[in-house]
């Protein structure tokens, strides 16, 4: 753009005032039909009950570790990886 304010290209000006002036673009509601695949809620009933199994494995020995330690005779790594085995 020159100091005394000529835009080289006019036509670009114009694009941009009417690019300010229109609403935002909001795409068409489109409906998809979602398919249900019971197998879906197998995986997931399965991958909860593992992740219930865990958490009840790190909240018995949590809670106790110098007894575990002592009961068990295990080492402190062992112990903290005693769920995991």
């Amino acid at each position: 753009m020159s100091a005394s304010g000529d835009d080289p290209h006019p036509q670009h000006q114009h694009d941009l005032q009417r690019q300010d002036a229109s609403p935002p673009y909001s795409p068409p509601p489109c409906e998809v039909d979602y398919k249900r695949y019971p197998s879906r809620f197998y995986v997931l009933a399965v991958t909860a009950m593992l992740a219930v199994v865990q958490n009840v494995a790190w909240l018995t020995f949590g809670p106790i570790p110098e007894q575990a330690r002592t009961m068990y005779g295990l080492t402190d790594t062992e112990l903290i990886l005693l769920p995991r085995k």
